[in-house]
């Protein structure tokens, strides 16, 4: 396997081996698996349409396992959470900063909605320069360690092609901010989910494995598994 096809991460290659197991061929359904399947078809659509499902309506569809598989899901990431609570002192220092700016451009705002103009205008610049200081400081944390990246919303970058900027979009967030401002975490290295998106998922893995026949893999006859399996083992002994 060449350098550019092999995975780099212990999860591509585990994404690798789950792709190569869902060849399975549709199952033909029994009465009660057919309205099982359409229940889960309408959660998924409540679900994406960010409705919430009550657990007792996944209990009641989901089979003891897999409902199971959802309540470990959750706890894992309640646990995520907590343990993201000691976060390192330049982040906590970055949010003191933002909130400064937020609570100043907040109080320009509403003296502008008041008419007040020349006050508005004036808590509008201390704003800005509110928001250029946490900036100022944001980048000289990431330069200093890059790896303090991974506790924001979104890449961090200081280029000429950056979308960083000083208002309220552009500012990054940190994960375990509750602003509703703050990007997808899914490409976070901590991959912080909601609980509606470890419900999607679950709801959606059962539909998976109702629908469809679990493939029996024979290894030996598959090289591109063989090989991945084979990376698997040796990256785990590293």
């Amino acid at each position: 396997m060449n350098a550019k096809s092999k995975p780099k991460t212990l999860s591509d290659i585990r994404k690798a081996i789950a792709k190569a197991g869902k060849q399975g061929k549709l199952r033909k359904l029994s009465a009660a698996e057919s309205k099982t399947a359409e229940k889960l078809k309408t959660m998924i659509a409540s679900l994406k349409t960010g409705k919430n499902v009550q657990n007792r309506q996944l209990k009641t569809w989901l089979t003891a396992a897999q409902y199971q598989h959802l309540i470990d899901n959750w706890e894992a990431q309640i646990a995520l959470r907590l343990d993201s609570k000691q976060k390192p002192e330049p982040i906590n220092k970055y949010q003191d900063l933002l909130r400064v700016a937020i609570f100043t451009y907040n109080k320009a705002d509403s003296f502008s909605n008041r008419g007040k103009h020349d006050t508005a205008s004036k808590l509008f610049n201390q704003a800005d320069g509110h928001f250029e200081r946490a900036l100022e400081h944001l980048q000289e944390t990431i330069e200093h360690d890059p790896s303090l990246q991974t506790w924001f919303d979104r890449p961090i970058s200081f280029d000429h092609k950056s979308d960083l900027g000083l208002d309220f979009d552009s500012m990054p967030r940190v994960i375990v901010s509750r602003s509703h401002f703050g990007q997808s975490t899914k490409s976070s290295v901590l991959s912080f989910q909601s609980k509606q998106d470890v419900k999607l998922q679950s709801v959606e893995a059962a539909l998976q494995e109702l629908l469809y026949e679990t493939p029996d893999i024979d290894v030996s006859k598959s090289s591109k598994l063989s090989k991945l399996l084979k990376q698997l083992d040796e990256q785990d002994d590293d």
